[in-house]
């Protein structure tokens, strides 16, 4: 389902067969690139280029990037992944209270530290 455009390259959320993390779709000649975004936050990262010889000039991508990442796009892409596939791709996650970050597995240590009764350690 498209996403939007930019400079004439179609950003798109393919709905059959996808998986994992969520990500868009943006063809080009002979290339295409998927960029990874999150749920969590307004990040954008570009996770491949398929095929890899005949990935487009850097500033290309970071300009596609740039597109994806504006607010109405990345909500838009957002809704699509969850109205299609029904997941925030999460599973299997947990907060670090300390570092302040997402990580894969579950955590039993999900209490910031400083909340903590003086003296213990979970």
């Amino acid at each position: 389902m498209r996403v939007g455009a930019y400079k004439g390259y179609v950003i798109s959320v393919f709905i059959r067969d996808e998986h994992c993390p969520p990500h868009v779709h943006v063809r080009g000649k002979g290339w295409d690139a998927r960029f990874r975004f999150s749920f969590l936050d307004g990040e954008v990262e570009l996770w491949d280029v398929e095929p890899e010889r005949r990935r487009p000039p850097i500033a290309l991508l970071k300009e596609i990037r740039g597109a994806i990442m504006q607010r109405h796009d990345l909500a838009r892409a957002r809704r699509i992944w969850w109205e299609k596939l029904q997941t925030v791709c999460l599973e299997n996650h947990s907060w670090n209270w300390d570092a302040g970050e997402l990580v894969r597995g579950w955590s039993f240590d999900k209490v910031p530290t400083s909340s903590r009764a003086p003296g213990t350690t979970s």
